[in-house]
């Protein structure tokens, strides 16, 4: 769903919810489980594709009773030669 409807789905063994939900041209994906330690961890995707369809960029931003942590990856569309 991306309307912000739960959905309930298993990250790494573990129940999670998540809520999808359009933020203008990016989709966001709120994501709440509990760690290794059954502590809550909260988990923020945001997820953009350049206006030509290119490049994806992902950003996840993690929260934990430990701290926190920022990700970002960068994927560009390859030319497949025939």
């Amino acid at each position: 769903f991306t309307d912000g409807t739960p959905a309930t789905n298993v990250m790494s063994g573990r129940e999670a919810v998540s809520k999808s939900f359009w933020d203008g041209d990016a989709l966001m994906i709120r994501t709440e489980t509990k760690n290794s330690k059954n502590e809550d961890t909260e988990i923020v995707d945001r997820w953009v594709l350049s206006s030509d369809g290119q490049v994806l960029t992902t950003t996840s931003h993690i929260e934990t009773t430990e701290g926190t942590a920022d990700l970002k990856l960068v994927c560009r569309k390859e030319e497949v030669n025939k």
